[in-house]
């Protein structure tokens, strides 16, 4: 077992920005980084965060979701929480938990994805350090996750390893860093046609460069992550 599932995720990929390179980054982003895509369910659907009911249906709309909608995935999402099944604050233990997620709340969503995360073994030590509860403090689902040692559930597609940076309990992508650039130029690496790296290989020397403080990236644990798509 050489990798370690991080969690599952409900991801709304986001168009390219202008700002992000054309010729090596594809027309629509996929990743985990909250900078770039919109996650469900996300702060916006909890009632532990002091989110504006205003803030919370526009985020809830962009997955098709009403006001009646939003109140029935709060009480879902908080029950959620507290039994296990969900961790703070978009992390999916289970790919089957997701799935029941989307069928019943996002039927009306024009675009999401399922996408799971998994960790190489070798990394996992480092990743446990940096996302270890404070004395007294809740675990983060991503810890929870590497914490239970489990496989990544079978039947995805693997797409690639997406270089993303621990931020606390969310994660920055090399993308909303601008790195894509540097990686070409620097280390003669290029994304693929999803945005992800073939190569986990290729995917550890673009983490190793974007933690260099010389580089100017966010702060954190830049890792590489393995990336698998699963269908509904």
């Amino acid at each position: 077992m050489s990798f370690l599932s991080g969690g599952y995720y409900l991801v709304r990929p986001m168009s390219r920005a202008e700002h992000m390179n054309a010729v090596l980054l594809p027309e629509r982003i996929l990743t985990v980084s909250d900078c770039i895509a919109d996650l469900a369910p996300d702060l916006w659907a909890t009632d532990r965060s002091k989110i504006a009911l205003e803030s919370r249906l526009e985020s809830a709309s962009k997955f098709g979701i009403d006001e009646a909608g939003l109140a029935d995935i709060i009480q879902w999402t908080t029950a959620a929480l507290e039994n296990g099944t969900l961790g703070w604050t978009s992390v999916f233990f289970e790919l089957s938990t997701a799935h029941e997620f989307a069928m019943r709340f996002l039927g009306q969503s024009p675009d999401y994805q399922v996408l799971g995360l998994a960790l190489h073994r070798d990394h996992c030590p480092a990743l446990m350090e940096e996302a270890a509860p404070e004395e007294g403090g809740a675990e983060s689902g991503l810890y929870a996750c590497i914490s239970a040692a489990r496989e990544p559930v079978g039947g995805g597609r693997a797409v690639g390893f997406d270089v993303l940076c621990l931020d606390w309990q969310s994660f920055h992508s090399y993308i909303c860093n601008g790195l894509e650039v540097e990686f070409d130029q620097k280390l003669g690496i290029k994304p693929n046609k999803l945005g992800f790296f073939d190569r986990e290989a290729d995917a550890r020397k673009c983490a190793e460069y974007a933690g260099l403080d010389s580089t100017g990236a966010e702060p954190g644990l830049w890792q590489p992550w393995k990336v698998v798509l699963y269908d509904f």
